[in-house]
C-alpha cells in the first residue's frame, strides 16, 4: 500500500515510514511512504490556534490523497495556541482514505515569549526558533521541543505516536465506519 505524506520535511516522513514499517495496519509491513510538496494550497504561513492547525492538517492530508494513487494521504501541521495567556504549540496529524478519516495531536507544549514575537511579526516557527537559539534548520532536526528538553523529547518520536493514534479508526474500522460523514454537533 503507497501512503503519501504532505511534506518534504525528512522528520515527518521518518516518523511515517517508521509507524508503518511496525504493521500497524493489516497487512501493511511493506507500505511504501511518498513524499509530496502540495501546491495550490493557501495556507498561513503559521496557523494559528486548534481549529485552523486542524484544518491545515486535512488539506495537505486531502491534497496528498487526491493528487497521487496513495492508499491513504497524510497531513502534518504545527500551529500556535494560547491557552491562559500563554502560548505554545501543538501538531495535528490527519490521515484521509477513500471513505474515512483520523486524526491525532502531539502533546501541547509552552514555548518561549521571545520566539512568540518573532511568529507574532510574520516569521514561520521554524524560523523564529533558529533566530532566538542560534541554530540551523531546526524545524528539520530537533524541533523547538528537542531544544526545549534538552532532547528528552523528540519532534520525530511524539510524530510516530500521533500517527499510530491517528490511525485507530483504520485499526479498529468495525468501531468507525463511515467515520469520514460523522459531525457531532
Amino acid at each position: 500500500m503507497t501512503i503519501c505524506v504532505a511534506s518534504k520535511n525528512p522528520v515527518k516522513i521518518k516518523a511515517v515510514e517508521i509507524t508503518f514499517s511496525k504493521g500497524v495496519l493489516e497487512g501493511n509491513g511493506n507500505s511504501k511512504v511518498i513524499s509530496r510538496v502540495v501546491s495550490g494550497l493557501h495556507l498561513p504561513t503559521q496557523p494559528y490556534g486548534i481549529e485552523e492547525t486542524y484544518r491545515c492538517a486535512k488539506q495537505r492530508a486531502q491534497i496528498a490523497f487526491e493528487s497521487t494513487n496513495a492508499f491513504l494521504g497524510i497531513g502534518i501541521e504545527s500551529g500556535l495556541v494560547n491557552v491562559g495567556g500563554h502560548c505554545g504549540v501543538i501538531d495535528w496529524i490527519v490521515i484521509v482514505s477513500n471513505d474515512s478519516i483520523g486524526f491525532s495531536s502531539t502533546p501541547f507544549f509552552l514555548i518561549p515569549p521571545k520566539v512568540v514575537d518573532l511568529v507574532g511579526i510574520g516569521r514561520e516557527l521554524g524560523a523564529a526558533v533558529d533566530e532566538v537559539f542560534d541554530c540551523e534548520n531546526s524545524k528539520q532536526h530537533e524541533s523547538i521541543l528537542g531544544i526545549l528538553t534538552k532532547n528528552e523529547f523528540s519532534r520525530q518520536r511524539v510524530y510516530e505516536d500521533a500517527v499510530r493514534l491517528a490511525l485507530i479508526p483504520y485499526i479498529e474500522a468495525r468501531h468507525f465506519a463511515h467515520t469520514k460523514e460523522k459531525v457531532l454537533v
